[in-house]
């Protein structure tokens, strides 16, 4: 009988902590440490959108650290930025416990003063890793096309150039060039291998 006892107490201790573990999250807590903070700058979460939006929160940061707590009522895309500075590292806030960290750069440039995050990483957030791997291919299209924007440079100011004119014998002449073939041939092949990681997200 103590045996049994013993089973159901510890059946009974795994199914609550299993449950508790099963519970969603209905807040945040945000723990940050930064590498060139600098001492006493008001850290802030604010919603990234078209309007002028208002900080969720802020705090002050104490020898690179800060801590941010709320809730949310669904993820949302924030920036992290610097009071009185231009610049942000954007990630997805949502309820549970998440840990930021990385470097920042401060410069000033006239009257204006630039924060610049670098190895910036947030664990404890699945969507910003889900949001990180979709902007990565995102930036990796772009610099495809303004690689090629600038190699093939004067073939494209040609062909704008014979588009304006509506010149067809010389979008004709401009369509069997060699440079036209290279152009093409780099770029379908270049977004060929974008669309890979694309599929898989």
């Amino acid at each position: 009988m103590k045996k049994l006892k013993t089973v159901l107490g510890v059946c009974l201790s795994t199914l609550c902590m299993l449950s508790c573990q099963s519970q969603p999250a209905t807040s945040y807590t945000i723990t940050g440490n930064l590498e060139g903070l600098p001492e006493g700058a008001r850290v802030q979460l604010v919603p990234i959108s078209h309007d002028d939006e208002k900080p969720l929160v802020d705090t002050v940061a104490v020898h690179g650290k800060f801590t941010f707590k709320g809730s949310a009522k669904e993820p949302l895309l924030v920036g992290l930025s610097i009071n009185d500075m231009y610049g942000r590292y954007a990630f997805m806030l949502e309820n549970g416990k998440l840990m930021i960290t990385g470097k920042v750069t401060v410069n000033k440039q006239g009257d204006n003063t630039f924060a610049q995050f670098a190895d910036m990483k947030v664990v404890g957030s699945p969507l910003t890793t889900e949001y990180l791997k979709k902007i990565n291919v995102r930036e990796q299209m772009d610099s495809i096309y303004k690689a090629n924007a600038e190699k093939f440079k004067d073939i494209n100011e040609a062909l704008t150039a014979a588009r304006g004119a509506k010149d067809k014998a010389k979008l004709d002449s401009l369509a069997t060039t060699e440079a036209i073939k290279r152009m093409v041939k780099p770029t379908r092949s270049s977004l060929q291998r974008s669309t890979v990681p694309i599929r898989k997200l």
